[in-house]
């Protein structure tokens, strides 16, 4: 009998064991980071923009290479990109915006330096992923006090990048005040969604602010003439502020755009914003 008693309870750890490890693997499936995902790589790690006290978001973000050195000391651009509608969250989902974009080079093992004026440039690149692609100007403005706040950002050289309703998030951002789109340096928005009509109507807020726009949107998609439209209203108020470049691509053409390299175009976006400053 003791012997039997024995028996089963051995049993019965094999039994738990097989479980624990088990939960353990599915745990590993659901939270465990690709290799790419290491929080020692220097191309690309997980952190967390903390908004207020109640809100945070889960970003992509990269320093320049010598940023924890301890004997850097520089305020380095910002540029904060903004993903589309089906690349958001509410779980920190981050694989989700390797598709598109900023977050898609940084994967690509791709370090953001330029030369831009005789001078090597590089940036601290922010991917704040937003629950549904459509952060509000509120959590931009917050985005941009954190990283001021917890990093060493150069105030005069932030720029905001953004594609589908990233770029329309920009946009709302730009077009809520004059204050905000001062704050702003240069910006990228690629393939906007429709505004409202009073965004559009704001547009003066950015010929106010002298913040250059660069608009992207290919012939083929949707929206391609409200995008020119946007561009034709901000240079209503101050001529060729805003540039409208078009390619002959659909919406989600847009890794070409944001190629770091010249393969597409020279100067490439990132270039273009580094010649601004506040």
């Amino acid at each position: 009998m003791k012997m039997r008693s024995i028996v089963l309870t051995a049993l019965l750890l094999v039994v738990l064991v097989a479980c624990r490890k088990g939960n353990d693997n599915d745990n590993d499936n659901h939270t465990s980071a690709p290799s790419y995902d290491s929080t020692h790589s220097p191309f690309m790690q997980r952190t967390i923009v903390q908004l207020d006290t109640y809100h945070k978001d889960s970003a992509w973000i990269q320093v320049p290479e010598h940023y924890y050195s301890g004997f850097d000391t520089e305020k380095y651009p910002l540029v904060i990109f903004f993903n589309g509608r089906y690349e958001g969250s509410d779980y920190g989902n981050l694989r989700a915006m390797l598709k598109w974009g900023v977050p898609k080079f940084m994967a690509d093992s791709i370090r953001f330096t330029f030369n831009v004026a005789g001078a090597n440039q590089q940036m601290i690149m922010l991917c704040p992923q937003s629950s549904n692609g459509y952060p509000s100007q509120y959590d931009i403005g917050k985005t941009i006090d954190y990283m001021l706040a917890k990093y060493r950002v150069d105030p005069s050289r932030i720029y905001l990048t953004g594609l589908s309703s990233g770029a329309a998030a920009v946009f709302s951002y730009l077009t809520y005040s004059v204050a905000n789109a001062s704050r702003i340096a240069a910006a990228v928005p690629m393939s906007s969604l429709e505004l409202e009509t009073e965004k559009i109507a704001n547009m003066k807020f950015i010929a106010d602010a002298h913040t250059p726009v660069k608009i992207f949107c290919g012939r083929l998609d949707d929206g391609y003439f409200k995008n020119k439209s946007y561009a034709d209203e901000i240079n209503k108020y101050s001529p060729g502020l805003a540039v409208f470049t078009s390619y002959g691509g659909r919406h989600g053409s847009w890794n070409e755009r944001y190629d770091p390299s010249h393969a597409f175009y020279d100067p490439n976006m990132y270039e273009w914003m580094l010649q601004y400053h506040r």
